[in-house]
């Protein structure tokens, strides 16, 4: 297996290529009523009513960016290199107030949140082998969450905040792994050939989101907890990644290329109704839902480089939120508001 696959990953490795980083890591969108007569004359209402319905027939604009987002509320956290190398940021969830966390000599990318918003979840390499730490939102309190080395692409503290769910190359196979967060033993959930990684928690703790190529393309698959009763939820033919629960666990966010270049879409749970949010030549990827549900902040491409977006979840209010040249990856919204 090569260090890194652009072609298979759009979850956090991929994201290392837009920074030169190849090879870092292993794991890496009425009828008119009128023609009223009024003692003879046209009523002035139904001239009204004609220019309004003239209007309300035409094809609905295509989503350009706003100033500020509409609501989303709680805060997002992510990785950027805006001060040479990779850290840790959060910021409100209209872009304003940008912080960064981290500070040591290293790289951290791959955050998410604790299910209470009190912690964030990150993947760095210091000291030394790759662990998985946390940090207070205010970048206080950082600890190493895991004793043992790891290597994968991301990982997913249980809404419970017991155990976490991870991917990592063992045994000359990338799979996916839970394991408790006070005794630190893995256990396998997967065990197969295929390129499995990305999971993610259902928010009732019950299911794991995870990406597979067992059939030869990325396919968003859902097991239980225990690894069991695994289901391919997204089509053949296309290559579908990073998979996220809205917070009602009703529905999956995703990217995917099926109707040709990398957008968002979104589906129920059990891979019906699927709704493109975004549509745009640029690569659009890495979904987080907002603490409510009707936004999906996600990272685009289309401005020449990765910038963080807004999208509500009829895929018609499009917002930027950061505006810097360097590469903004990884978005995470907090789940408490």
């Amino acid at each position: 297996m090569s260090m890194v696959d652009q072609s298979k990953e759009v979850c956090p490795v991929a994201a290392l290529d837009l920074l030169g980083m190849r090879g870092l890591m292993r794991w890496g969108r009425l009828p008119i009523a009128c023609g009223m007569l009024a003692r003879g004359r046209w009523c002035a209402g139904a001239i009204v009513l004609v220019l309004l319905a003239v209007g309300a027939c035409r094809a609905p604009a295509p989503p350009t960016p706003t100033p500020t987002p509409l609501g989303g509320g709680g805060q997002i956290a992510f990785t950027s290199d805006r001060d040479g190398s990779l850290h840790i940021y959060v910021m409100n969830a209209d872009g304003s107030q940008v912080r960064r966390l981290t500070d040591l000599a290293a790289d951290y990318w791959a955050p998410s949140w604790s299910s209470d918003g009190q912690l964030i979840l990150f993947r760095s390499q210091f000291p030394g082998p790759f662990h998985v730490y946390t940090v207070r939102p205010d970048g206080s309190d950082m600890a190493r969450l895991t004793d043992q080395w790891f290597g994968g692409n991301g990982a997913d503290l249980s809404p419970d905040g017991q155990k976490i769910v991870f991917d990592d190359l063992r045994d000359s196979q990338q799979d996916i792994y839970v394991m408790d967060v006070e005794d630190g033993e893995p256990e396998r959930l997967t065990d197969d050939t295929a390129y499995d990684r990305c999971p993610a928690w259902s928010p009732d703790g019950r299911q794991v989101a995870f990406v597979s190529d067992a059939a030869g393309y990325d396919i968003v698959h859902v097991m239980n907890d225990d690894g069991s009763e695994s289901r391919g939820l997204t089509v053949g033919g296309a290559n579908s990644r990073g998979p996220v629960w809205s917070p009602d666990g009703s529905r999956i966010a995703y990217a995917s290329d099926r109707d040709g270049d990398f957008n968002i879409y979104v589906m129920d749970g059990d891979g019906t109704d699927v709704t493109r949010l975004t549509d745009n030549p640029a690569r659009d990827h890495l979904p987080t839902w907002s603490p409510d549900g009707r936004w999906i902040a996600f990272v685009s491409e289309r401005d020449g480089n990765a910038e963080i977006y807004t999208v509500d979840t009829d895929g018609r209010q499009l917002t930027r939120l950061t505006h810097s040249p360097a590469q903004d990856l990884w978005p995470a919204w907090s789940a408490s508001s």
